[in-house]
């Protein structure tokens, strides 16, 4: 899974929870983080990306499964504000 984000920081509480309760849930669908990269620059256009994530899952349906997950869902209002786009 490859996650390209902006992060607002200006919403520090609502990215401190994600953060801290993502992870759990991502490892338990067998989700293994392999990079995590900081965007210096675009290279043509403004596409407002600041951070790069990527991380293996044992499957696709895995991600899905996650997504759609209880656990998950209850993180979507903290992701949508520390993460606008």
């Amino acid at each position: 899974m490859i996650v390209t984000c902006k992060i607002d920081l200006s919403k520090k509480t609502e990215l401190k929870h994600y953060l801290l309760n993502a992870r759990p849930v991502f490892e338990a669908h067998g989700g293994k983080p392999l990079g995590q990269y900081a965007v210096a620059e675009s290279g043509a256009g403004e596409c407002g990306t600041t951070h790069v994530i990527i991380m293996e899952f044992p499957s696709t349906e895995a991600i899905h499964d996650m997504l759609a997950g209880a656990e998950y869902v209850k993180l979507i209002p903290a992701r949508t504000l520390a993460f606008p786009q």
